[in-house]
């Protein structure tokens, strides 16, 4: 048990990593004002979700008048630009995440703003999220394109200001699919559903999606829909592949094509099948079960869908993630400017990117996409006893960058997981996701040297990642404890859990199906003794508030008494 529950403390630890939505402010375009419409809206700032800022656009409608595999630089910057409007709306008097009613204002003004009409949002823009949900915008408009008219659907899913979601991202599950993706992409697709009954759209239809991180995984399986025979799912309406117009931003991989398990494909009826809205999921939009009849198998490369397009910036994790050594992909063509996070090759299709993107916000554009970010990074260690990072120095001969260090954590976690199995089955999976779900997230990683910020983070964390730990582990032996024959008290759980934290963290090894409470009490409390003087003992005396007075006496006399003492054995100590 020592070496899964290990595995789950080095996933949990090397994992909490998070990247933020950076304002994607683009600038606007001349265009002949026949075909476009001028607008403005407004956007949170990232480093104060209190501050609106408030940009113009330029929506233009010959993005739209040409198919989408050819791509279009207005329509990447103006994705850009939904994107950012579909994250929430924050502002001085609205406490998010307790009233976020609030949160579609942004999203529904930018599609006001660019002339769609009834844009509406589902239940979860303006209700707590749930694990695996999705909070989505919809809104729609005419495009003529030489004599022919189209209804152009739009569909925005949020991107970031996530609450209690956020932890489907490590809903792998062992389907050839992501499970917490999918899970959000068919939500998005029942609502849009429901919107196409209640507005009465039915004809010739045009798609366009956009998303980040999060959002833009459900993007780009919501653009594989859309694009291979999905319209099926929907009443009286078509679209082509080449109508399906998708920008998905720092895109996550999604979906594996052929099963290095089993050597199967997908199956395209499989994936574009729909499930029902969920009991459990109160806010889910109501809707029946869709099976798909299509047949085949689904090759998420081919031209059919050269119309989503993902753009990923160097060194952005996420991108890296669900492992490609599990045999991992995305839907349709994915640029990336200079380096390819994929392969780690140098790339040289669609070079100009760079220069798109500088267009947007050369602030951004320097932050991140041009080494801004890697130039800056520093390899960080978290020490335990001080509960802070700790700058260090790469090993000789190891490459430093940001996106190495990155890489190697993925590494790390194929050679602890071999597959989405061995993720699933090692309980790494709900690990993260009781832990992301319940306390969120801190970030253990660092741009330049360790600063205060992420010190406090860290001893802020540490009880709560250690109560989810202990609530989590302990559960899950006593549920293999059971399928083994043998039963196992809630105590006993606690104290094998308890000793192979221990024996972890301290490097003591204890047996935890021999060792008495006392054995683990004393490797205990000679790691705290060692560390007396430490921010971890300190942290952990402050945290006492938190206990009954009595259990509070006992403890604090514990630690007090046994640090007090030059190296007393238990004995003494108890």
């Amino acid at each position: 048990m020592k070496t899964q529950l290990k595995r789950i403390l080095s996933v949990f630890l090397s994992m909490t990593l998070v990247w933020n939505l950076v304002p994607m402010q683009a600038l606007a375009t001349e265009t002949d004002p026949a075909f476009s419409t001028r607008g403005s809206y407004s956007y949170q700032q990232v480093t104060d979700h209190r501050v609106l800022n408030t940009c113009e656009f330029v929506f233009r409608d010959d993005c739209f008048m040409r198919s989408s595999q050819l791509g279009c630089n207005h329509l990447l910057e103006l994705s850009a630009e939904l994107t950012q409007a579909a994250v929430s709306y924050y502002d001085a008097n609205d406490n998010y995440g307790q009233d976020p009613t609030q949160s579609n204002k942004n999203v529904l003004g930018f599609f006001e703003a660019a002339g769609f009409k009834d844009p509406e949002t589902n239940a979860y823009y303006t209700h707590m999220d749930e694990e695996n949900s999705l909070s989505v915008a919809v809104a729609h408009r005419e495009i003529d394109e030489f004599g022919k008219t189209y209804t152009l659907l739009a569909i925005a899913p949020k991107g970031a200001g996530y609450r209690q979601e956020w932890a489907g991202n490590f809903n792998v599950g062992t389907d050839m699919t992501h499970e917490g993706f999918k899970a959000a992409r068919d939500e998005a697709l029942r609502f849009t559903k429901s919107y196409i009954q209640k507005h009465g759209i039915s004809g010739d239809l045009k798609v366009w999606i956009s998303g980040y991180s999060r959002s833009a995984a459900v993007a780009n399986l919501l653009g594989g829909f859309f694009a291979d025979g999905g319209d099926a799912y929907f009443d009286d309406v078509t679209v082509e592949p080449e109508n399906v117009y998708c920008y998905a931003f720092a895109t996550p991989r999604n979906l594996i094509a052929i099963d290095q398990r089993t050597g199967e494909g997908l199956a395209r009826s499989k994936e574009l099948s729909v499930a029902p809205n969920r009991p459990d999921y109160p806010y889910d939009t109501p809707m029946a079960a869709y099976a798909s009849s299509a047949s085949g198998q689904v090759n998420p490369t081919a031209a059919t869908f050269d119309g989503i397009r993902n753009y990923i910036a160097t060194g952005d994790l996420f991108a890296m993630l669900p492992p490609v050594d599990w045999g991992y992909t995305a839907y349709g063509r994915t640029f990336t400017p200079g380096e390819d996070v994929h392969t780690g090759q140098v790339i040289t299709n669609e070079t100009s990117m760079s220069q798109k993107l500088e267009g947007i916000n050369k602030n951004i554009y320097n932050q991140y996409l041009n080494n801004g970010s890697e130039s800056g990074f520093s390899w960080l260690t978290f020490d335990l006893a001080s509960l802070s990072l700790l700058a260090t120095q790469a090993p000789t001969g190891i490459d430093a960058t940001q996106q190495a260090f990155l890489r190697e954590r993925v590494k790390g976690l194929v050679r602890e997981a071999k597959n989405p199995d061995a993720f699933f089955d090692s309980g790494m999976s709900d690990a993260l996701r009781a832990a992301l779900a319940n306390y969120g997230f801190y970030v253990f990683y660092g741009r330049g040297a360790a600063g205060s910020t992420e010190q406090v983070k860290a001893s802020k964390v540490i009880m709560p990642a250690l109560s989810t730990y202990f609530a989590y582990a302990s559960e899950r032996i006593m549920e293999e404890g059971a399928a083994a024959g043998k039963e196992l008290s809630e105590n006993e759980a606690a104290v094998i859990t308890f000793a192979d934290l221990i024996a972890y963290v301290t490097g003591t090894e204890i047996d935890a199906e021999t060792s008495t409470t006392d054995d683990v009490l004393a490797a205990l409390f000679k790691y705290l003794y060692d560390n007396k003087d430490s921010k971890l003992v300190t942290t952990l005396l402050g945290s006492l508030d938190n206990l009954s007075d009595t259990n509070k006496m006992l403890v604090r006399a514990l630690l007090e008494r046994y640090c007090a003492a030059d190296n007393p054995s238990i004995e003494q100590v108890v």
